[in-house]
C-alpha cells in the first residue's frame, strides 16, 4: 500500500475480498474445541453411506456425496444462511456458531464441511460475488453497461458495499486473511475479465490494452463514488464511464 486512504485503484480492489480475520473470542474456542471432536466429511454423507450400507452394500458404493441431493440441500442452506448474515450483519458476524443458529443446522454439520471459519466465509463470500455476475450476450457495450450495473446494485443495495469497506480497513492491518483476496478477487472480476479479453481478441478494443487497467478505468470511478461522493453511483453514471472508456479506447 502506498500512503493515501486506500493506495491505488487497482489495490483497493484487490483488497475489497480480503477480509481481515476476526480476533479469537471465547465464541472461538468453544467452536474450535467442538471441531476436535468431528470428522470431516461432507454433511450427512457418512450417515447417509451408514444407512445405505445396512440396506445394500452395492447402493453404498453407488452414493456420490457430492451430488446427493440431500447433501447439496444442505449446502445451499447452509451458504444461504451465511450469505444473509454476511449482508445483514457484516463479514465479522459470520461464523459457524452464528450461521449453525441461523441455518437450523447442528455445528458438527457445518464443521464436516467446512473445517474452520475462514473455509465457509470463503465459500460465502464467493458465492455472494457469483450471484452478482451477468450472463454475457456477446454485445461489448451491452454486457459493460450489465456487469457494471450489477456490481452498483450490489454494493448500494444489499450491504454489500459496507461490509466490503470494513474488509478493507481491518485488512490492512491483518494479513493472515490474505489468501481470500486471490480466489475471490478472480471470482469477483472474472466476468469483466472475459468481456474484456473477447473484445481485445476480435479487436473491439486495443490488443495492446492491459485488462487490469481496464478494470481500473471501469471499475474505479464506482469505487470512487461510492466511498467518498455524497450522491451514489447510478446507471447514468455507468454509462458515462462504458462510454467514456469505449471512446477512448476503441477504433
Amino acid at each position: 500500500m502506498d500512503g493515501s486512504p486506500f493506495g491505488s485503484i487497482r489495490q483497493w480492489f484487490l483488497l475489497w475480498f480480503n477480509p481481515a480475520r476476526q480476533r479469537v473470542s471465547q465464541d472461538d474456542v468453544r467452536d474450535r474445541t467442538i471441531r476436535q471432536s468431528v470428522v470431516y466429511t461432507t454433511p450427512s454423507c457418512l450417515d447417509f453411506k451408514l444407512s445405505a450400507a445396512l440396506a445394500s452394500v452395492a447402493h453404498m458404493e453407488q452414493i456420490d456425496c457430492a451430488q446427493d441431493p440431500r447433501v447439496v440441500r444442505t449446502r445451499e442452506a447452509v451458504l444461504a444462511s451465511a450469505r444473509e448474515l454476511l449482508v445483514a450483519r457484516g463479514w465479522e458476524h459470520v461464523t459457524v456458531g452464528t450461521v449453525a443458529e441461523h441455518s437450523g443446522y447442528a455445528r458438527s454439520t457445518l464443521y464436516r464441511q467446512w473445517p474452520n471459519r475462514l473455509d465457509l466465509l470463503r465459500e460465502a463470500i464467493s458465492e455472494q460475488t457469483r450471484l452478482t455476475h451477468i450472463t454475457p450476450s456477446g454485445i461489448m457495450r451491452d454486457d459493460l453497461l450489465s456487469e457494471l450495473g450489477a456490481f452498483v446494485k450490489a454494493i448500494t443495495t444489499t450491504g454489500l458495499g459496507h461490509m466490503v469497506a470494513a474488509m478493507i480497513h481491518m485488512a490492512r492491518t491483518d494479513p493472515e486473511w490474505a489468501q481470500l483476496n486471490e480466489t475471490v478477487h478472480i471470482e469477483g472480476t472474472s466476468v469483466l475479465r472475459a468481456i474484456l479479453a473477447r473484445a481485445r481478441t476480435d479487436a473491439s478494443i486495443s490488443r495492446q490494452l492491459d485488462i487490469d487497467d481496464a478494470i481500473d478505468m471501469l471499475v474505479g470511478p464506482i469505487v470512487h463514488r461510492f466511498l467518498f461522493a455524497t450522491t451514489t453511483p447510478d446507471s447514468e453514471f455507468v454509462t458515462s464511464i462504458v462510454d467514456g472508456f469505449l471512446n477512448a479506447n476503441t477504433k
